[in-house]
């Protein structure tokens, strides 16, 4: 029995709230959430969670932008780095990634298995030490196929070697890789389930209208009679008058008016801790979590980050040496089995935040006077140019600026503001050199 089946059992013959309508149909994608092949997990939390999907795709993505091609050049560069993302989307999702070397077409992982030779096929009670035999659908007598080493691509997440059980039950070592997401099987589930309560918490915690009417013309010691006749009367006019009210308005639209008395009064009512607005903060962290997880900065995936300039730095170089890594990885291999294994591939991650800063770094540097103008392109990336083994004269407020030691005697001020007081002086003394 489903979940708004049990609710409307319960209820009768009355139409369930609508929230518990948009719950149920969140059960429903959930419910067939795979109980047994740890693969088809992968698939289904890939494409029902929004924050995996997210990390996985962005870190797939700049796994490619980290290639700039092979030391020497092939012709084929710009087919492996389209590749390339797409063998990172799977080695990410999977920790493996198994191609045809022919054709390049992948293999199902959620029925492939590995054996060391054709006599353990079948056997569940085997123990897998190397990879030389890939079987897909195993226990299919009809359809399976089994592929030797030498015609397979193996990518793996990660070369580390560890016990893992594969499809069937069989123990392996040293052959299969561990997902990341693996480790984030359990969060995801608890972050949407914890995502129902939510969404029953909110409906149910919305700004509610709270009317308060003037009744002291209900008061018992105007009706005759004795104490609980008087108290009687005065409640059932009492309870008359709110039930006119409340049918006069319950049907009213929130942009419409009332009409109603001086003595009424018309306030709101909501949770006092917090309201329906309000986010809910343990479900973003389980968010940042998954994406840790899976090695990605949150604000590659969410567009933003309330980090620092210097903790974007920080947490970018970790992103890129990710992105890196998993790149060499696949551009060898590829190099290895396509292309004749001559070649070093170069894999860097740079991005708008690494230029800005080392155009930063090289305006500090050239400022000091250490480094000639070609060295200053070299380290900026550009080609020397003829003339450029000087150091540079750079220009400021209409005079040359020699070294800091120059500078300094030329003038008392300070070199650059470091206090507001420093920083008026500062100031002072442009206005006195524009005159």
């Amino acid at each position: 029995m489903s979940f708004l089946r049990r609710i409307l059992t319960r209820l009768g013959n009355r139409s369930p709230p609508p929230e518990l309508r948009v719950v149920e149909r969140l059960r429903e994608v959930w419910a067939d959430y795979p109980s047994e092949n740890k693969y088809k997990q992968y698939e289904y939390i890939y494409m029902h969670d929004p924050e995996v999907r997210g990390a996985i795709d962005k870190l797939a993505l700049l796994t490619a932008e980290s290639f700039h091609g092979y030391d020497p050049p092939h012709p084929r560069e710009k087919e492996i780095r389209w590749k390339i993302q797409q063998i990172a989307k799977r080695v990410i999702i999977y920790g493996d990634a198994v191609y045809l070397k022919n054709n390049m077409q992948p293999l199902p992982m959620e029925a492939l298995t590995i054996v060391e030779n054709r006599s353990q096929i079948m056997d569940l009670s085997a123990q897998v030490y190397e990879a030389n035999f890939y079987v897909l659908n195993e226990l299919d007598d009809n359809n399976r196929q089994v592929f030797p080493r030498s015609k397979i691509l193996h990518f793996r997440m990660d070369e580390t070697a560890m016990p893992v059980y594969d499809l069937l039950g069989r123990y392996t070592f040293g052959v299969w890789s561990i997902s990341p997401l693996e480790t984030l099987k359990s969060l995801v589930l608890w972050k949407h389930q914890m995502l129902y309560t939510d969404i029953l918490w909110r409906m149910r915690n919305v700004p509610r209208e709270h009317h308060k009417l003037d009744l002291s013309m209900f008061s018992p010691d105007l009706y005759s009679g004795s104490i609980q006749e008087r108290i009687s009367k005065a409640r059932q006019d009492a309870k008359r008058v709110l039930e006119e009210y409340a049918n006069n308005v319950k049907y009213l639209k929130p942009d419409q008016g009332y009409i109603t008395s001086k003595d009424v009064e018309i306030t709101y009512v909501e949770p006092r801790s917090t309201n329906y607005r309000d986010p809910n903060e343990l479900l973003n962290q389980i968010s940042d979590f998954i994406l840790s997880a899976i090695g990605i900065h949150p604000g590659a995936v969410k567009g933003k980050s309330a980090s620092s300039y210097a903790g974007e730095l920080i947490v970018k170089g970790y992103t890129g040496l990710v992105a890196q890594n998993l790149c060499r990885v696949i551009a060898e291999q590829l190099d290895n089995q396509l292309l004749g294994g001559a070649r070093e591939p170069v894999c860097f991650l740079e991005l708008d935040i690494d230029r800005s800063e080392r155009v930063r770094q090289a305006a500090i540097l050239a400022r000091l006077g250490i480094m000639t103008i070609n060295e200053l392109r070299q380290y900026l990336g550009l080609k020397p140019i003829e003339g450029g083994d000087v150091i540079p004269e750079l220009q400021m407020r209409g005079r040359p600026v020699g070294t800091p030691e120059e500078d300094n005697k030329q003038s008392p001020w300070p070199s650059y503001p470091t206090t507001p007081e420093s920083r008026r002086d500062w100031e002072k003394r442009d206005a006195i050199q524009d005159t």
